[in-house]
């Protein structure tokens, strides 16, 4: 049952629908494009830290063929939202929410357990002493930093497993820093360009649990032409179906 200030988004992606509170937190394009990028076959399991409302585990769903992904959120309000666009979409078979903090939810999801793990992480930097936002919360590491991230994946991730996260370009270092701390080698950066003329202030990078050295950068992928409209490839990734490679 649709509550106040919620309003049902059509996902354009195998008819699944998701709640969304406009007034709270709800999902921008990075969360389009990182389930776009993610590769996951019939025999693997998938991790989402910080699954929000569920958008991503449910584009995951839809866009391959995974055996099974759980999505870990720690706002409770997020959550629930998620567990309702669950038994809309009819997905309980093969996605799972749980509401928990990843820093200390040891107890339940055992370790290397999970083939691909999956993130939009908080990327900025909680200065503040003042209570944030459940929109805050979602984009300041103040519940989650990278350390925690990447400490969490470590541990879930088995050995050759990938992981894939979106980040601010002003981050990435720090990113690629923390992937290196806990044995996931990078590999590959996507870089995302608002249009040809633009800087790129986003990417998605892709890692493995004790990967071998080798790093390629992809080109860009371009959201708008010169007319504002979507680029082939960007409508491809909006209402295209199965992901490339699996």
């Amino acid at each position: 049952m649709i509550r106040n200030d919620e309003i049902i988004l059509d996902l354009d992606c195998c008819g699944y629908k998701l709640y969304q509170s406009p007034s709270g937190y709800c999902f921008t394009t990075d969360s389009v494009f990182l389930s776009a990028c993610v590769r996951a076959t019939s025999n693997e399991r998938v991790l989402e830290i910080g699954s929000g409302s569920g958008v991503i585990s449910f584009l995951i769903a839809g866009k391959t063929d995974a055996l099974e992904i759980v999505g870990i959120e720690i706002q409770k309000r997020l959550y629930e939202m998620s567990l309702r666009s669950l038994e809309l979409n009819k997905l309980n078979d093969r996605v799972k929410f749980i509401n928990g903090d990843i820093r200390t939810i040891k107890n339940v999801l055992p370790a290397g357990s999970f083939d691909v793990v999956v993130s939009n992480p908080p990327y900025q930097i909680h200065n503040s002493k003042d209570e944030l936002s459940e929109k805050e919360i979602c984009k300041t590491e103040v519940l989650c930093s990278l350390k925690d991230l990447l400490t969490a994946t470590k541990r879930l991730l088995k050995y050759g497993g990938r992981f894939y996260a979106v980040i601010r370009t002003n981050r990435l270092v720090d990113l690629i820093s923390e992937m290196r701390a806990n044995q996931i080698e990078p590999k590959k950066l996507i870089p995302i360009q608002a249009n040809i003329e633009s800087d790129i202030d986003l990417c998605i990078i892709e890692g493995k649990r004790n990967g071998r050295p080798g790093f390629l950068t992809c080109k860009p992928i371009i959201i708008y032409d010169e007319k504002g409209n979507y680029t082939p490839e960007t409508q491809e990734i909006y209402y295209g179906h199965k992901n490339k490679g699996n």
